[in-house]
């Protein structure tokens, strides 16, 4: 049994089989993956019962997921440099962020931008693959959008099974 927002699921989970726990991560946007990613990505595994409490999971997560925001631009070392970042996604032990570095002329012209993404604490329930960052300048150059665009990681463990999952994300960023 797995205690889940105050509910306890039970069910004979051997009767669900790995194509009903496809099923479910399609119709929540995810896909199938080797598990030799989420291993190399030292992803924590998340242990379901039932296909009925991976599914109220994923519903529960994608109710909290985070809208992106861009935090107050930080300054960094040079005076025409500063820093801008968003929240992909967060639980109580892990974050994930995507990052802009923008360098801006005496004239605030944008001359170079630096983006990644990171995701700090534990890998548990999600783990993060970044994929590609890019960045698009307004007609003025002196702001733009980054986009990044990663994979959220799962792994679960469910009765005899092990399963990876991954889920497209992506983050804007304006400066």
């Amino acid at each position: 049994m797995f205690l889940f927002g105050g509910s306890f699921f039970a069910k004979d989970a051997l009767a669900d089989s790995v194509e009903d726990y496809n099923e479910v991560a399609k119709e929540h946007g995810m896909e199938p993956v080797d598990s030799e990613l989420v291993d190399a990505l030292e992803v924590s595994r998340l242990e379901f019962d039932s296909v009925e409490e991976f599914e109220a999971f994923l519903e529960a997560e994608e109710e909290t997921e985070y809208e992106t925001v861009v935090e107050v631009p930080k300054l960094l070392q040079a005076s025409g440099t500063k820093t801008y970042s968003t929240v992909i996604s967060k639980t109580p032990v892990m974050t994930i962020k995507g990052y802009a570095k923008v360098t801006r002329n005496r004239s605030g012209v944008v001359t170079n931008v630096t983006k990644w993404s990171q995701q700090t604490g534990v890998a548990w329930p999600i783990g993060w693959e970044h994929v590609t960052a890019y960045h698009s300048l307004n007609s003025s150059k002196k702001g733009g959008t980054t986009t990044i665009k990663g994979n959220r990681l799962y792994y679960i463990m469910v009765p005899k099974k092990e399963l990876s999952y991954k889920r497209g994300t992506t983050a804007k960023i304006n400066f």
